[in-house]
């Protein structure tokens, strides 16, 4: 799907995008900002661990550690790699007779 938008359009679009941006900066971010500037040290302690617990570069290394580990590892029965990551449900028997 192509989004066809003349010049006009586009320019008034654009124009909006960035006023919604500054008033939601005037509005929502300055004033958290500031507040923030001035809670207990402890509120803050706990705000840097939630945001060191929501870095992805230890569950990524994690991920592919686990992934190489799955895939090297011993072969099922019908000869395959243990699956790690499946996007849709393996068929049961019964979905297969209807």
């Amino acid at each position: 799907m192509r989004l066809e938008m003349k010049p006009k359009q586009a320019a008034v679009f654009s124009f909006a995008v960035i006023a919604a941006c500054i008033i939601s900066y005037e509005v929502f971010d300055a004033p958290a900002a500031r507040f923030c500037a001035t809670v207990d040290y402890r509120i803050k302690d706990v705000f840097e661990l939630i945001t060191r617990l929501g870095l992805s570069m230890p569950y990524l290394v994690a991920a592919l550690a686990g992934f190489i580990y799955f895939n090297s590892s011993k072969k099922t029965k019908s000869g395959q790699t243990r699956p790690l990551f499946c996007s849709q449900p393996l068929p049961s028997r019964d979905s297969q007779t209807i």
